[in-house]
């Protein structure tokens, strides 16, 4: 029985048919139609009026005259007379969505027969135990984001293992939920509680994940690319007093500016075409007219720039460029320019996907997502601006926002493996994406000073900042928090936290010490190992062919081999095992009928299996260890 997986990682599409509001390309090129080749002048008539209109808010009709457009540095001369109307646009908007999906074997009889032979021998107390104890261990809560429907089942399952029937099922099914769902699970690791005070702390790293989640879940919500741009620049714009994060936001904000002011009122498009973008470096008219309207609508955007604290207005740098053809004002124009190759890529593959009803191929929709990553990574390119790196000393863009789009391609990477059934290619990508998270966490680095900070507070500084009779406690844990290490220690410390949390009145100091506590349960590497352990066997069992192939690789890696590497490397495994070697006997009887004693000899080659445990790389009870550390001892058990 073959079973259809619903994939809803990143892609779920939606195409605009629009009649949109004008744009600012749309309303110069009209507005160069309306100059007198005579007096090189605009009239102010009533579609004019109603044109402007919306580049001047709060403004009364009757007040849109010459003198105050002329106010404009790029208008200045342009206009005559003066008139006045209402303005109004509809948006209508079709919307046609199509959902990736990948069919995965089953390996439901490989896995009986597997368990029926070891369910209670090996099963319960080698891989699958382990898996279910890492993942409700808290160090390693990633694991539970990542595999939800396979911690509820093998939680449910617990002790009665020996119903295999029903855990072969419900196991089946688990896998390949979380393998074809782990993109989408992904945003959800660094949503958790333990790193919510690291956040509050480092809000760039926040909004660089949030770039992440937004680029791989914005065409599942049925967003164009254009719109998507729009929505991430006005999420949470104002300005922070953080420069890195500020100047981010309005990267974003300019390029969503520009990608507004190229919008059509053409049916099936949502851009103007490349070509019409290019006349911007021909026609020097249409520019100037361009220019003058991008510089009133940018006023509605309020881009700045911060470097050190202090804040650099595009709308000053605009007029302080503005009157003569300069080469940063050139430059800045043929940053819009080269917008026109990059939107015609995404109106492309937009198109190729949009054109047959049914099920979109995964490879267009993969194709699309790659050319809106490449659209929204030219906001990043505006550190190359003379206007800007010129006029603001010492601007720069982290480099950790260039990360989120790297992100956003690792998540398109793992869409489509998942779509291939290249599972075990989609498991690498995935926990990339993890590593690359936890690595912007840089926990290493910022956990001594969250130590430091916590390791002056006493039970007398604590007054005041918790409730009355609990500094002792507090300060208590506090301390042995400080100095744990161990597993246990670390587990003991998640629970009390969980207790005692609600006694720290003090916000900043509840922020300190969870800090240190989300730190301390995250380990970055044990998290990407286990992530592509247990990973690889889902995506082994999805890839199965036969039945014999999925009893392999729950084998090769529940039960893996006992060598002796292994047995003297790890600290505990436990295997089956062979071993091969030689035995000899003697033996003598006598028989009945006979009065002599007959010696009988037996010898040849044995190769007894069973299950081996043993213990390695340290000194084992009283028995000795060799200098290196590198030995191992067993029991087996034939």
């Amino acid at each position: 029985m073959k079973k259809k997986l619903i994939l809803t990682t990143v892609i779920l599409l939606s195409y605009l048919i629009t009649k949109a509001e004008a744009s600012i390309y749309a309303d110069a090129s009209y507005l160069k139609e309306k100059i007198s080749g005579i007096t090189n002048n605009i009239m102010l008539s009533k579609d004019v009026n109603e044109l402007l209109l919306p580049y001047y808010p709060g403004v009364a009709i009757g007040n849109i005259n010459a003198a105050l457009l002329n106010q404009n540095p790029f208008f200045n001369g342009l206009f005559v007379n003066q008139a006045g109307a209402d303005i109004s646009s509809d948006y209508i908007s079709n919307s046609l969505s199509s959902i990736g999906g990948a069919d995965v074997t089953t390996f439901a009889d490989a896995l009986a027969r597997f368990m029926v032979k070891r369910v209670k021998q090996e099963l319960t107390i080698t891989f699958f135990e382990q898996f279910k104890k890492d993942l409700d261990d808290p160090r390693f809560s990633d694991l539970k984001i990542l595999f939800p429907m396979t911690f509820k089942s093998l939680s449910a399952i617990d002790k009665e293992i020996y119903q295999y029937s029903a855990y072969i099922n419900t196991l089946r099914e688990a896998f390949s939920k979380d393998i074809s769902q782990i993109v989408l699970n992904i945003p959800k690791v660094w949503q958790q509680e333990k790193y919510v005070a690291f956040f509050k702390t480092r809000p760039e790293i926040l909004e660089c994940l949030k770039i992440a989640n937004e680029l791989s879940s914005v065409l599942r919500s049925g967003k164009h690319p254009g719109d998507a741009i729009h929505s991430l620049a006005f999420s949470n714009s104002s300005i922070s007093g953080n420069d890195g994060l500020d100047n981010y936001k309005n990267s974003v904000k300019l390029l969503d500016l520009f990608s507004q002011s190229f919008r059509t009122s053409e049916a099936g498009k949502y851009w103007v075409s490349s070509n019409s973008i290019s006349q911007l470096s021909t026609d020097p008219v249409l520019r100037r007219i361009y220019l003058g309207l991008f510089f009133q609508k940018e006023q509605e955007y309020n881009i700045r720039f911060a470097v050190s604290g202090t804040n650099y207005t595009l709308h000053q740098l605009l007029i302080d460029n503005a009157g003569a053809v300069t080469t940063d004002l050139n430059q800045f124009i043929d940053f819009a320019i080269n917008l026109a190759p990059k939107i015609n890529d995404v109106e492309v593959k937009l198109k190729l996907v949009t054109e047959k009803e049914g099920k979109v191929e995964d490879e267009k929709l993969y194709d699309l997502f790659q050319s809106f990553l490449d659209l929204t990574e030219y906001a990043f390119e505006i550190d190359k601006l003379t206007l800007v790196t010129v006029h603001v000393p010492d601007f720069v863009i982290p480099e950790y926002y260039k990360t989120a789009v790297y992100i956003g391609r690792l998540a398109n990477e793992t869409y489509i493996d998942i779509a291939k059934k290249h599972y075990n290619s989609a498991i690498v990508n995935a926990g990339s994406i993890v590593d690359t998270v936890l690595g912007l966490l840089d926990i290493d680095t910022h956990l001594p000073d969250v130590k430091s900070v916590l390791s002056i507070v006493t039970s007398t500084t604590l007054r005041g900042q918790v409730k009355p009779g609990k500094e002792t406690d507090i300060y208590n844990f506090i301390q042995s928090s400080l100095k744990a290490e161990s597993k246990d220690e670390l587990i003991a410390m998640k629970s009390a936290f969980d207790k005692l949390k609600k006694d720290i009145t003090d916000p900043t100091v509840k922020n300190e010490v969870t800090e240190l506590i989300g730190m301390l349960l995250t380990n970055k590497n044990e998290t990407i190992g286990k992530l592509i352990k247990y990973g690889t066997l889902a995506a082994n069992l999805a890839s199965a062919k036969t039945a014999e192939e999925a009893e392999a690789a729950i084998e090769g890696i529940s039960l893996p081999a006992g060598s002796a590497k292994i047995k003297r490397e790890s600290r505990f495994n436990v295997s089956l095992n062979g071993y091969c070697g030689l035995y000899g006997g003697l033996e003598r009887q006598q028989f009945v009928y006979e009065e002599k004693t007959t010696a009988i000899n037996s010898f040849g080659v044995t190769a007894p299996v069973g299950v081996a445990i043993s213990w390695g790389a340290r000194k084992f009870l009283f028995l000795p260890r060799k200098k290196d550390g590198h030995n191992s001892y067993s029991i087996f058990l034939s």
